[in-house]
């Protein structure tokens, strides 16, 4: 299975998880930022390979090569250019099923580009205040490009981008040939940002 993005915040722990509980299974983690912490942890384990890229290029997919699973736990809400239906599309020929936590949003019934939603809403619908040193960053000066992502902040994966719902998720993955067999919602809640739920799903590829 490949866990894509899996540094930031728990330093690779799902991927080393799976890989304790079940020793046989090889498990490919992938991000673009990876710490001293995270290399010696994953580093334990003989069947994690560890590829040091954006997952969101598109070689990525490709250069991983197919795997029974690929994990997304709190990344899609951050995901543009190319934009998170996007890059599930870019993943779906290459497994044969998805595993997602997600906040997904329950603000409107469709989903919604956050930063659409002006400055005001917008810090209405994250958990962040607007003194958060990165979204400083980004409202000051959004067209600035990244050097590391070689994006513009606007459409970097710093900051909350996304309110995905449930009904949006379910129908790009049955589009891509995916069914849910699991939809669990989670008790996480995030504060003053009351329209999003955290929700877990499991996706089986349903058609070749």
């Amino acid at each position: 299975m490949a866990e894509l993005g899996c540094v930031w915040g728990v330093d690779g722990f799902y991927g080393q998880y799976i890989a304790g509980q079940h020793p046989d299974v090889d498990v490919t983690m992938v991000d673009a930022i990876w710490n001293d912490k995270a290399i010696a942890k994953c580093s334990v384990f003989p069947k994690i390979r560890r590829l040091d890229g954006n997952f969101m290029d598109d070689t990525m997919p490709a250069l991983i090569g197919p795997v029974d699973a690929v994990i997304f736990f709190d990344i899609l809400l951050h995901m543009v250019a190319p934009n998170w239906d996007r890059v599930l599309q870019m993943y779906a020929p290459f497994t044969n099923s998805f595993l997602i936590v997600n906040p997904q949003f329950v603000g409107s019934p469709i989903t919604v580009r956050l930063l659409d939603l002006g400055h005001d809403a917008y810090f209405e619908n994250i958990p962040h205040a607007p003194d958060y040193p990165i979204y400083q960053k980004v409202f000051a000066n959004p067209h600035e490009v990244d050097a590391m992502q070689h994006k513009t902040l606007k459409d970097s994966f710093y900051i909350w981008q996304w309110g995905i719902t449930n009904a949006d998720l379910i129908h790009v993955m049955a589009r891509l040939g995916f069914e849910p067999i699991l939809l669990q919602r989670d008790t996480l809640v995030y504060g003053k940002a009351k329209n999003f739920v955290n929700y877990g799903f499991v996706f089986v590829k349903t058609k070749k």
